[in-house]
């Protein structure tokens, strides 16, 4: 058995959670937020069978598309005085989900 753990854009959730429903996969879902953009996820944890995380894996993939994201260049700690430093915007590319895939050594459910 293994546990899929998948953090993905919260612009993508809706298409995610509606592809788990059509393919029956059943998940918990948790809310989010990175702490480098302030921006708003969500994770998944499903728990499925070893020949099961291929098309688990594929189904979070095919609804998740990496993003541009302009982000602003953090200002140094110290700064001397009379020193001006103007901000500049950086363009990064995020990606639409993370996905760790776990081994799990034992289930319990009480």
């Amino acid at each position: 058995m293994k546990l899929i753990t998948a953090i993905v854009n919260k612009d993508d959730e809706k298409n995610v959670l509606d592809e788990f429903s059509r393919k029956e996969v059943s998940a918990t879902k948790i809310e989010a937020e990175g702490t480098f953009l302030k921006k708003k996820s969500s994770i998944f944890i499903i728990a499925t069978e070893d020949n099961n995380v291929d098309n688990v894996v594929k189904m979070i993939e095919s609804c998740c598309s990496s993003k541009e994201e302009t982000v602003p260049t953090p200002t140094p700690p110290t700064m001397d005085p009379g020193e001006l430093i103007i901000p500049e915007a950086q363009t990064i590319k995020t990606s639409g989900a993370v996905i760790f895939v776990l081994d799990v050594i034992k289930s319990i459910k009480t």
